[in-house]
């Protein structure tokens, strides 16, 4: 039987670990991802606990974040560390101008600034187009496959959660909005 892991959870989003709303809680989770080769179900690492639904459709509403999180089925090879590199020091809060930084799977480290804090897009995800509203937007610092980064500022607190972009810009939660969807917190070096 696993190990117990506590209450520590794997942060990405609704799109990547529940299958834009087609999944259910319990659905296991693989790393690598299927894409990048991996086979249901011996590469299972966790099981899907949560999401916040997407909603499809305009005008039938808006979204505020792309986000879910998944348990761990055992406690080893999870850390807090982002692609082994570093914890986020803390929360914070994206500001226009700002400069900011993510590690993700695709592109690894890539630096950013932000262009705006509080916009609203509409987003394709192949089962139908979402609007989300309040989002920070970036230049383009990801590609596909980066979905679930964490965007940090230049101190490394977490300031939101990359879903989204285009060639020009990339698109991120405010990460209190996750944090209160989901019923979160990202965990940091310096706890409060």
């Amino acid at each position: 039987s696993p190990e117990a892991v506590g209450d520590y959870l794997i942060l990405s989003n609704n799109h990547v670990l529940a299958k834009s709303n087609g999944a259910r809680a319990g659905d296991l989770i693989l790393q690598p991802g299927p894409f990048d080769g991996g086979v249901y179900p011996s590469d299972a690492i966790a099981k899907l606990e949560r999401f916040e639904p997407i909603t499809f459709g305009f005008p039938n509403g808006f979204n505020l974040v792309d986000a879910a999180v998944a348990r761990p089925l055992y406690s080893r090879g999870v850390t807090a560390s982002i692609i082994g590199v570093a914890m986020p020091n803390g929360i914070g809060q994206a500001l226009t101008g700002m400069l900011v930084i993510k590690v993700g799977r695709t592109t690894q480290v890539t630096v950013g600034r932000v262009l705006a804090t509080n916009a609203t897009v509409a987003v394709n995800f192949g089962v139908g187009v979402a609007v989300f509203r309040h989002q920070i937007l970036t230049t383009a610092m990801a590609a596909g496959g980066d979905s679930g980064s964490l965007l940090m500022d230049a101190s490394l607190n977490a300031v939101g959660l990359l879903f989204a972009g285009s060639a020009a810009v990339t698109i991120h939660n405010h990460i209190a909005n996750v944090e209160a969807a989901l019923g979160v917190r990202p965990l940091t070096a310096t706890r409060f």
